[in-house]
């Protein structure tokens, strides 16, 4: 039986070399696929941590504001309860987060990237997540900023005009920017375009004034400054600390990543 086997083992000698070596590579890729997704993940987890390091609250909307008949809506926090949480004692600054599907066009016409996002820019610098590596900020209502990937995408550089599709159709925009997210390029997984808040307004939310998140820095006692806003704001929002926001957006970019885990 021995002599057998081992005859048929020379006999197939290739056959075992390229099933050996084929369960080694296929042991390597997978080591190797979740090491990068780890390290992909903590990369990411951390400039979420940094960037968004000078939020104290976040505003969230939980129900929405008016009766809605149909299902296709998203919950928005209104305009009012922005004006409202400005005006409320130990608040420094507040801004509004604007956030919907938005396409880079090449000249040829195609799409730069199927998965971008349009933001709007935040004014103050310390709730900004994004940061300018080259230009200025998106002024009016015919200027975008691009991130540094989806600007290479596009072909794109500082004082080109692209277009832009968005949920208010297409439109040709010139290039005032690009930005990054901590070392990461982008916010957003697919590429992050920003337009001013007027214009994000019109372009992204139809017109109509509203925001996905408001951004709150503070100052004195947080518990009072919380207590205060939760006093002076309506019941369809909730108040979180910077804490469990920063946590709440950290699990939605790990959520991208683990869908590149082999496993």
């Amino acid at each position: 039986m021995f002599s057998y086997a081992l005859k048929s083992l020379r006999a197939n000698i290739t056959r075992l070399v390229a099933t050996a070596l084929a369960v080694i590579l296929g042991i390597g890729f997978l080591a190797s696929g979740l090491m990068l997704t780890d390290a992909m993940r903590a990369g990411l987890t951390g400039d979420v941590e940094e960037q968004y390091q000078n939020v104290d609250f976040a505003i969230i909307a939980t129900a929405s504001s008016e009766q809605s008949s149909g299902m296709d809506f998203q919950l928005t926090v209104p305009e009012s309860v922005l004006a409202t949480a400005r005006d409320t004692p130990g608040v420094e600054a507040a801004a509004g987060e604007i956030q919907a599907d938005a396409r880079v066009l090449r000249p040829d016409g195609t799409t730069a990237n199927l998965r971008s996002q349009g933001r709007s820019w935040i004014a103050d610098s310390e709730l900004n997540p994004l940061s300018l590596d080259e230009g200025s900020a998106p002024k009016g209502s015919a200027q975008v900023v691009l991130d540094r990937k989806l600007a290479s995408e596009a072909g794109a550089s500082v004082g080109d005009t692209v277009s832009v599709q968005t949920p208010a159709g297409t439109k040709q925009f010139k290039v005032s920017g690009i930005s990054s997210f901590g070392r990461q390029d982008a916010l957003d997984d697919g590429g992050t375009i920003s337009f001013s808040e007027e214009t994000a307004v019109e372009v992204l939310n139809a017109g109509t004034p509203g925001f996905s998140d408001v951004l709150l820095r503070t100052s004195g006692d947080p518990a009072t400054v919380q207590a205060a806003l939760e006093e002076a704001l309506p019941t369809f929002v909730a108040v979180q600390t910077g804490e469990q926001f920063v946590s709440d957006a950290a699990e939605s970019a790990s959520a991208f990543i683990s869908l590149l885990r082999p496993v």
